[in-house]
């Protein structure tokens, strides 16, 4: 490798920016968080300018930018414009191809929505987690399904032509009817993303302490049938599965959400193990 080859190696282009306010914390969630309050939000917005402004004198040719949580829409609109000003003033942006952002149906607002748009984001990643009221209420989700619809109609019309919708599948007491209905009603809002992750009882959660207790039970087959359900229904209404989580409408750009996988690992070991536990299914009942 020539010395070109070896700088351009280590020119950075992909920022993940880790928001670790929430409004609630969920008790599944095994992600760095907290409730925060104004000075710390305040603070910590501080020091994230700092801090990019360190990082800046690094070689850097920014091509995606994700910002995540937490919930970074938990703060205010004001906060979340001045931090996206800062973050253009500070880095060369010029090669910059996707700015996204995650955001919690109960934190978002027109106005909000509108600053985002205006200030250079141009990709949501909409936790929506289910549409199902109950297993929302299960989940300690601060929305409900009606709030998550109104959120992504805000979205669209604040301009955004590319929106990701989170799900997730494998809860506790949730059914394979539930299931295909929170996959249904996410396609027909066709969104150009859909993220579909199997829950996984991580350390220092409440959902672990219930399932060591017993409350909560792991089913492979329950998970691998969940599993593939996502794919065929998804992929039969024209989504293309690029990763055992992930699909996206023909055309999407896909390099972004790659690169969020790396960095988070969201959910992907447990998904992976549902897959190959019905792969190994599907082959055993061929055999006999």
């Amino acid at each position: 490798m020539n010395e070109n080859e070896t700088h351009a190696s280590n020119v950075i282009r992909h920022l993940y920016v880790h928001f670790p306010f929430c409004a609630r914390i969920c008790p599944y969630c095994a992600f760095y968080k907290t409730r925060g309050n104004a000075t710390e939000v305040a603070r910590f917005c501080e020091a994230l300018v700092s801090e990019a402004r360190r990082v800046a004198k690094n070689s850097l040719t920014v091509e995606t930018i994700f910002f995540g949580g937490g919930t970074p829409t938990a703060l205010s609109t004001v906060q979340l414009k001045n931090l996206l000003e800062r973050f253009r003033e500070i880095f060369d942006l010029s090669a910059l191809r996707e700015w996204s952002i995650e955001a919690n149906p109960g934190s978002v607002s027109v106005k909000k929505a509108v600053t985002l748009r205006e200030s250079g984001i141009n990709r949501i990643s909409l936790g929506v987690q289910t549409w199902d009221n109950q297993l929302l209420k299960l989940l300690g989700r601060e929305h409900d399904a009606a709030q998550a619809e109104e959120s992504f109609h805000i979205f669209r019309s604040a301009g955004f032509s590319n929106i990701s919708v989170d799900l997730m599948f494998a809860l506790p007491g949730q059914t394979e009817r539930q299931w295909r209905d929170s996959l249904q009603k996410t396609i027909a809002l066709q969104p150009e993303h859909i993220s579909t992750y199997c829950l996984t009882y991580e350390e220092d959660t409440e959902f672990l302490a219930r399932f060591q207790r017993g409350e909560f039970a792991v089913n492979d087959e329950t998970e691998a049938r969940f599993l593939e359900l996502a794919m065929t229904t998804l992929e039969t209404a024209g989504y293309e599965q690029y990763e055992i989580s992930n699909y996206a409408r023909p055309g999407i750009s896909l390099r972004a959400q790659s690169r969020l996988l790396a960095w988070r690992g969201l959910y992907r070991h447990r998904s992976e193990r549902v897959f190959h536990a019905r792969i190994r299914t599907l082959a055993e009942r061929r055999q006999s």
